[in-house]
Order: C-alpha cells, then structure tokens, then sequence
C-alpha cells in the first residue's frame, strides 16, 4: 500500500532505523535507505537507493542488527561509534503480543524496555514518544505501553502468560533492550515500534528456537525440513506468513508518518 505524505519532505540521513530480519522493512523500500551505501549527511543517496515510488529520496537510514540482544547491542554500538552525528535511533520489528488488546497487526510503541524479567529498564525519549503519539492511522490498533526483551522465541502461550504477569509488558521481542541500552549509554534519543504478529493466546507452530542458526538468525532450510516432517502444520505456518505481511506493511505505514514528523535536524 503506497502511503503519501502530508506536506513535502526533506530527508533526515541522521536518523536511523534498527531492526533484526530483512522481512520486517520489506516494504520500506522508498522510505529507508542502507547505511552501508551512504555516506553520512550527503542528504543524497546513490542511484541504488532512489525509487519512483512516493519518495525520490528515503528518510532515514536503516541497519540490519540482527536478532537477539546481544547482536542489537553489538552492532547499535558499532553504528554509533562509525557515526557519531546519528540524531535519533528508532528500534522497529516484530513482537509477540502479551496482552489480549494487541492482537496480531496492532502495534506498540514503547514507552519502556525491560531486558529480561529482572534486568534494567530503559526509557524512550519523551520528544520521540509524543510526535508517535500523534500518529493514529489505525485508530484503536495503536497501543502505548511496556515492552520486554527476551533471550528467546516466546512459543507457547503458556510462556508468553508468565512473562506478561511478570513484567506488565504489552509485548515481548528479542533486540529492543540490547539497540536501547547502548542508545541510552551514548546520549541518543530512541524509540521503538513493534508490530505484533502472534497474540498472547496464540501458540507458534513450530520452535523456531530450534531451527535457528547459531547466531539467532532464521534458517529457512531447517523451517523446510521441519515443516516436510510435520505436513499437517502448513496451515499455521501460512496463517503465520499472513500476519507477518500485515504486520510488516501496518510497520511501513506508521513508520513513513513517524520520520515524516522528526523532521530534518539542525
């Protein structure tokens, strides 16, 4: 779905978009553009990056951190550190939901994140939370709230209802604390936005605990071959990939009406 601005833009390179797996902003192609390919404050990407789509130019740029807290922390510090200048960090992706309100295609912007049941709690930039409060573009389906962090994929139900009665948290995903720690550590403003793809009653159809490559990574052959084993699981595994589309378009939507907000720096 093609969003439109409300007024006319101006890109802002020094605000940056963090988020784990490349299906999570695959539809954000207009909007973000590859740090890696950029040069810094150039206000102008490469040819690569240009699409007749909406934006000629995109409105911040993003980074792959990777999955888990460890590799969010690891590479949200490697990108500041090579780009002192970053104005603000928003952390976005997928979350499973904690609460019966946040039903798969709602989203969350956090106001905290927790790292685990017992670790810190980190506390989102008030600036950045009141311009996302004033973005309502599905109405009811954006949710403010906390935000946990956990050190794996919430399966079952079961886990997902000890983990909300533990924290008080709306959702729960596995980098937002480790991007958020290190964002705090530097004196960066950060804000993140998680779109919720299985609710708290749900239960996943298959452990991707299990199937996931060493450094956390999704490995589609082992899903595959699991799925080859367990035929009967397909539907799920397709209702699955269904929210997840949603989802990863209501992100694109809230995110292109976010940036467009933030605006240029100084």
């Amino acid at each position: 779905m093609a969003v439109e601005a409300e007024r006319p833009l101006e890109p802002d390179l020094r605000v940056v978009v963090l988020h784990a797996l490349p299906d999570e902003v695959r539809f954000c192609g207009p909007v973000l553009g590859p740090i890696e390919s950029q040069a810094w404050g150039s206000g102008s990407p490469g040819r690569e990056n240009r699409s007749s789509a909406t934006f000629s130019v995109p409105l911040a740029l993003s980074l792959c951190i990777g999955v888990g807290t460890e590799n969010a922390a690891q590479n949200t510090e490697r990108m500041l550190i090579q780009h002192p200048a970053t104005r603000a960090v928003i952390i976005i992706g997928y979350a499973g939901g904690l609460a019966a309100a946040l039903d798969p295609g709602s989203l969350l912007v956090a106001d905290t994140v927790s790292n685990g049941l017992s670790g810190p709690t980190y506390h989102a930039d008030p600036t950045l939370l009141s311009t996302a409060s004033e973005i309502r573009p599905f109405g009811d389906r954006v949710h403010y709230g906390a935000l946990v962090t956990a050190d794996r994929v919430l399966v079952r139900s079961a886990e997902k209802e000890q983990y909300a009665l533990r924290t008080n948290a709306l959702a729960v995903d596995m980098e937002s604390a480790g991007a958020a720690a290190v964002a705090t550590e530097y004196g960066v403003p950060w804000l993140a936005v998680r779109v919720i793809t299985d609710g708290v009653n749900d239960d996943l159809p298959l452990d991707f605990n299990a199937l996931a490559n060493p450094d956390g990574s999704v490995n589609r052959g082992r899903i595959v071959a699991e799925t080859l084993l367990h035929p009967w699981k397909i539907p799920a595994l397709i209702r699955l990939g269904s929210r997840s589309s949603l989802a990863s378009r209501r992100l694109a939507e809230f995110l292109v009406l976010l940036l467009s907000r933030i605006g240029p720096g100084e």
